[in-house]
């Protein structure tokens, strides 16, 4: 019984009708008949999986909300900024080397070198530290990447500032990327 209340209680479940588990927990453990048919089971399972969805979703957008207010503001001075453009999407960029080459498509790969940054400056990833780019299909990188990387040619150099909704989302990528991180490549 302590394994099942700490289980639940893990889960974020923080209210529960004790009636009613007890009598859902004795119709599956003596094997009588069950009050709800399949179809109710699962309904109920889906409601509570949404509900503490929705949950999480709000406590994680109250914590990491100061990554998406800083991340708006971010963009708003950008806009001011005459050699930094904007595409529909959100993503902004700027062009600092022209590429000789041809442009890629969304079904190409790329050699790139690059240097993923916070908006505090802090570098969480850089294949120049590694010492050599980074071979990748652009239908298989993150939104900003490949929309931002068909904007130049080879041999080009691009700046790309993506909003979190063309990085990692509300999600991240912890531990280097918080939730709704505005990052710079």
């Amino acid at each position: 019984g302590q394994n099942i209340a700490s289980d639940i209680k893990k889960n974020g479940i923080d209210s529960l009708d004790l009636k009613f588990f007890n009598l859902a927990f004795s119709d599956v453990y003596l094997n009588d008949t069950n009050r709800l048919n399949t179809e109710q089971i699962q309904k109920n399972v889906r409601y509570l999986t949404d509900s503490l969805r929705e949950v999480q979703m709000a406590e994680q957008l109250k914590q990491f909300l100061p990554n998406k207010t800083e991340g708006a503001i971010f963009f708003e001075k950008l806009k001011l900024n005459d050699s930094v453009k904007f595409t529909p999407s959100g993503l902004a960029y700027k062009i600092t080397r022209e590429g000789k080459g041809p442009k890629p498509n969304i079904n190409d790969a790329v050699n790139a070198h690059y240097e993923g940054k916070l908006l505090n400056g802090k570098i969480f990833d850089s294949s120049y530290q590694r010492g050599q780019p980074t071979n990748f299909p652009l239908n298989r990188v993150i939104p900003g990447w490949t929309e931002g990387l068909q904007l130049i040619g080879v041999g080009g150099e691009i700046m790309l500032y993506l909003p979190y909704e063309l990085a990692y989302g509300v999600n991240g990528s912890m531990p280097k990327i918080e939730p709704y991180s505005t990052l710079i490549f």
